[in-house]
């Protein structure tokens, strides 16, 4: 009988080691994969605002290098903010700004202890044409902090409202961030174009759209280092 226990406790022992006998019923192991299939997807939805701008760019590595190679671009020539939320106790914040569309996002530099940041810096992030007639860009303001980064504002366009190949300066409101009450604006130079050459822009799209809306710009774009060409006499007169 001491010989048949012996037998019996080391064929459970072997099970253990195999692995053929983990504990779980068959409805517990679905449950668990489920559980850990829902819990991938919600990362995904979340976004910057809930991941955090770096959590968000390292979770979109891939996804966002293969959308960079698009050969349709939005540029965007990210200026300043103003009257911006405050998210520190010194009734200042330290922000930057953040172009993000689908996977592909871009950010300025941090400006610290101000409300009305300049930046002044050019971006380019790739597009999907599929995602012309329905897209948007999103443009939202963040607070830097040591731990986690605020939002303090953000705003959405649809892609089918940007130009192609001439710039449009938009004066746009901010929404949300850490108060009820959101005065924030950013101003932002917006325009697609397409280096591969294909004519007449993305399915979809209007290149008529290019002029229309705004008043124009004296003098174009000033001369940047390393970035846009001057414009030649400026922005075409608006209708």
């Amino acid at each position: 009988m001491g010989k048949d226990k012996d037998k019996k406790k080391d064929k459970d022992k072997k099970k253990d080691k195999s692995g053929k006998s983990s504990g779980m019923t068959t409805g517990q192991k679905v449950a668990v994969a489920g559980a850990v299939g829902v819990a991938a997807v919600g990362v995904a939805a979340v976004g910057a605002t809930a991941l955090g701008v770096g959590g968000y760019m390292a979770y979109n590595a891939q996804a966002a290098s293969a959308q960079n190679k698009s050969p349709l671009k939005l540029r965007a020539r990210i200026v300043s903010g103003t009257s911006l939320q405050a998210a520190d106790r010194g009734g200042t914040s330290d922000p930057y700004c953040v172009v993000r569309q689908g996977a592909a996002l871009v950010k300025t530099k941090v400006v610290k202890k101000t409300l009305e940041p300049v930046w002044n810096e050019d971006h380019e992030i790739g597009i999907y044409e599929k995602d012309m007639p329905t897209g948007e860009v999103t443009i939202e303001v963040f607070d830097k902090d040591t731990l986690s980064d605020d939002s303090i504002g953000k705003v959405k366009i649809p892609l089918s409202q940007l130009p192609f190949n001439q710039p449009q300066e938009f004066n746009l409101s901010l929404a949300g961030g850490q108060k009820k009450t959101n005065n924030g604006r950013v101003k932002i130079y917006l325009h697609m174009v397409n280096v591969g050459g294909a004519p007449g822009g993305a399915p979809g799209h209007d290149p008529s759209r290019a002029v229309g809306g705004y008043p124009p710009q004296q003098g174009g774009y000033p001369p940047q280092q390393g970035g846009y060409p001057p414009q030649q006499g400026g922005y075409p007169p608006q209708q």
